[in-house]
């Protein structure tokens, strides 16, 4: 439906209403390469909400045919390495995940429309198949469990090109040891003097804090972050590698 005048007033909601990876409005515009980030509390990695996203975009006829395994590497993998033979979609997603790095599908999109076709700089943008690369949130790998790391310092996070050395001293002066506990004990809510004695609903375990969880502490966020990094790693790499290659 569209309206000739403007409403008096506009809702905005959740996109979780619709779906809560974001991937259906990046294959709505035929994206060639994407990441999805699934963070959301799922321990037994069932991906579900993921699977709801492609319910959707399927329905809405964003891609034709299967959803294929595009190369997901395992999870003890050197460089170098031969992929492991491909699996249908359903068994790499759950539980096979838990034992690959990342998951790497492949989707095709349907034939463009005559007006798509056309040689403008948008129509050059669509693409006729998607490579999705899906990092998952979950616990470290081992050793398990793991010890609390420290906090991120300023120096960590310089762009290259950038002496360290040459911050400015307050920044160069922080240095927190971290705490004498494990990964799975820096739970609770927003302070930590409730690290080790909550970690039933609302404030779960870490990584997977509750969402009504609005204040992580120092020590959450640096740990959190930290294995965002660690998991990310090679399917951001992978993906750099075959972007610069196609």
């Amino acid at each position: 439906h569209f309206g000739t005048r403007a409403p008096p007033a506009l809702t905005l909601t959740d996109g979780g209403l619709t779906e809560c990876i974001g991937i259906v409005e990046l294959l709505r515009r035929r994206t060639r390469w994407i990441v999805v980030v699934d963070t959301t509390e799922d321990p037994t990695i069932s991906l579900l909400y993921l699977r709801d996203s492609f319910d959707v975009a399927k329905r809405d006829g964003l891609f034709v045919g299967d959803i294929l395994d595009a190369g997901s590497p395992l999870a003890d993998a050197k460089d170098g390495d031969p992929l492991p033979d491909p699996v249908p979609y359903d068994d790499l997603l759950s539980p096979v995940i838990q034992g690959r790095k990342y998951a790497r599908l492949k989707l095709t999109y349907p034939a463009q429309q005559q007006q798509q076709q056309q040689d403008t700089p948008a129509a050059a943008a669509f693409a006729d198949v998607a490579d999705v690369f899906v990092i998952k949130m979950r616990k470290a790998p081992p050793p398990d469990p793991r010890a609390c790391e420290r906090l991120i310092a300023p120096k960590e996070l310089v762009p290259d090109g950038v002496d360290p050395d040459k911050l400015p001293a307050p920044l160069l002066d922080v240095e927190v040891e971290p705490l004498k506990l494990n990964q799975n004990e820096i739970n609770g809510l927003c302070c930590e003097c409730c690290h080790t004695t909550c970690s039933c609903l609302p404030c779960g375990e870490l990584p997977f804090l509750s969402v009504g969880n609005q204040f992580l502490t120092p020590f959450q966020f640096a740990n959190l972050s930290r294995l965002a990094r660690e998991l990310s790693d090679a399917p951001l790499t992978d993906l750099i590698k075959a972007r610069d290659a196609s």
